[in-house]
């Protein structure tokens, strides 16, 4: 997962990859929606997924089926930077087919130095 500021807005895109020998069946994806910010938009939707929509904070998709040794994505959605500390983000995923299972990727952070500051003084 990556996350990219743009003004006021941050944009995160993941990519889901198997890495299984196996396909993944009723695979559901959720990006982050970090503490600091709202969400605004999904960007992209890869084909073979479907945007759900926004809960419990998390940018949500679904997919039917992900083949074994293949990725799905980029999954890239927008939020608006509501605060001044913004948290890390991340992306999962989990599936039912062929067993149930979950992957997480590593907390992101979006670079504060491309986001005007307001400097009191001088």
């Amino acid at each position: 997962m990556s996350a990219e500021a743009e003004g006021e807005d941050i944009v995160y895109t993941f990519v889901l990859t198997n890495r299984g020998a196996r396909d993944l069946g009723d695979v559901f994806i959720a990006g982050l929606v970090p503490p600091g910010t709202q969400f605004q938009e999904v960007v992209l939707t890869p084909p073979g997924s479907v945007f759900r929509k926004v809960e419990s904070e998390q940018a949500t998709w679904v997919s039917h089926r992900l083949p074994a040794g293949e990725a799905q994505g980029p999954f890239i959605y927008k939020v608006w930077r509501a605060g001044e500390v913004v948290g890390p983000a991340h992306a999962w995923a989990s599936w039912k087919r062929p067993g149930e299972g979950s992957v997480g990727s590593a907390d992101v952070f979006a670079r504060a130095t491309a986001w005007p500051t307001n400097v009191a003084g001088c």
